[in-house]
């Protein structure tokens, strides 16, 4: 694969916030983790905890219609991590 002259940057965050810093500052993210769904708040909404980040002290929300999957508490899932303005969400989420 030729790529030129073109140059790529490419950045590790281990950490949230670090993360959110980087997409802020344009960089793309990719990353998938891995966590157990712990509480389903309503039928809209629940909590994972992202097993794949043990320094992360809070859970992630995701959105039960998102899924193509019918979530219960203790389902080990993998996901990725998307922002928006309010608070990190979890997507593309998957048994």
């Amino acid at each position: 694969m030729d790529f030129g002259n073109e140059e790529f940057v490419c950045k590790v965050a281990n950490a949230l916030e670090e993360i959110t810093k980087l997409v802020e500052s344009g960089f793309e993210y990719i990353m998938t983790f891995e966590g157990s769904i712990i509480r389903i708040r309503n039928p809209y909404e629940g909590e994972i905890r992202v097993e794949t980040l043990p320094n992360l002290d809070r859970n992630i929300r995701f959105r039960t219609e998102m899924l193509n999957f019918i979530p219960r508490e203790n389902d080990y899932v993998r996901f990725s991590i998307g922002f928006n303005c309010v608070s990190p969400e979890a997507i593309d989420v998957k048994k």
